[in-house]
């Protein structure tokens, strides 16, 4: 007779599916505004690459009609992982999986130059 194969607790890193996209948003810190790439969103948080480093560990993101508040959980360089504060309408995701398709060539062009800088290429 054969043993069950044994369970193992796993926990999921993330709360939420994930949106991947590049949309231009803008971060809003106590050191000021600036212009930031938005890589990813889901309904809990967001993949952000910033053109510096902020100094805020909390902010302000704000991306075509949506914005929210959260906090900075980690870093790599000029990628940032924004957690909400509270997680965001499914309705948000959807339509800015629906608008993320018109985004111009030229926002491509500069988030796959990131996405190279990434890897290391």
């Amino acid at each position: 007779m054969s043993k069950p194969a044994p369970v193992y607790d796993m926990p999921h890193r993330r709360e939420a599916a994930r949106l991947r996209l590049a949309a231009p948003a803008v971060f809003l810190g106590h050191d000021g505004r600036q212009p930031v790439t938005l890589l990813d969103v889901s309904q809990t948080g967001a993949k952000l690459v910033f053109e510096q480093p902020p100094a805020s560990a909390a902010g302000f993101i704000s991306w075509m009609d949506f914005e929210t508040f959260g906090d900075l959980i980690w870093r790599e360089g000029l990628y940032i992982g924004f957690a909400f504060d509270r997680p965001l309408p499914l309705k948000w995701i959807i339509e800015t999986r629906h608008r993320s398709a018109h985004i111009a060539a030229e926002d491509y062009d500069s988030v796959l130059r990131a996405a190279r800088e990434w890897v290391g290429l």
